[in-house]
């Protein structure tokens, strides 16, 4: 535990009442114990209100009222529709920070998959030929690019096949022995 922390029965976490904010308390629940944080919502459900403690001040809100308001971190796998009702409110209200990072080469993915979320697994799956492979290698590049790293396995296709196969996708052109070193030295510098 943290010093100084472990004396205490109940930890009352009070971040921003918005999704990032939400997501860092449940953060730091995990680390001093889900059974006795209980995490404060400043909004209280509703779409407006004060974002945080400072404002819940500044707005006269009865404080006291809020903190007894605060509920238990919920397990993160067995929950009922009462426990991430607040949850599912702040991704209506804020779709912008519920969607993943978005594809730049592949925007109608945007609309299906909503963007690429930490945390969570896609699956795609096809016969042999139908373009797994070409698909995933080129969302793959567009997430490398803007910075996310990205680890490949693959049951199916040699390492080097892969390689290849990006290559071409990133220099957007065949690649031969004219051009093979340039691009092979700009695709090294993909967070892959």
């Amino acid at each position: 535990g943290i010093p100084g922390i472990t004396r205490f029965e109940r930890i009352y976490l009070w971040m921003d009442d918005d999704i990032p904010g939400q997501q860092g308390a449940a953060q730091f629940a995990q680390k001093l114990g889900l059974d006795r944080c209980f995490l404060v919502h400043s909004r209280q459900g509703t779409s407006s209100g004060p974002k945080d403690a400072n404002e819940a001040l500044l707005a006269g809100a009865n404080l006291s009222e809020v903190m007894q308001s605060a509920t238990r971190m919920p397990h993160k796998e067995i929950v009922t529709f009462e426990d991430i009702l607040a949850d599912v409110h702040r991704e209506v209200l804020n779709p912008d920070q519920a969607a993943g990072i978005q594809s730049i080469t592949l925007p109608s993915f945007n609309t299906i998959l909503k963007g690429h979320r930490r945390g969570e697994l896609t699956v795609f799956t096809g016969p042999t030929g139908f373009g797994k492979t070409t698909i995933l290698s080129q969302l793959s590049l567009d997430f490398a690019q803007q910075g996310v790293n990205t680890l490949w396995g693959s049951f199916e296709i040699k390492n080097a096949r892969l390689a290849r196969k990006m290559m071409t996708q990133y220099a957007a052109e065949p690649i031969d022995e004219h051009n093979f070193s340039e691009v092979a030295a700009r695709f090294s510098d993909v967070p892959m």
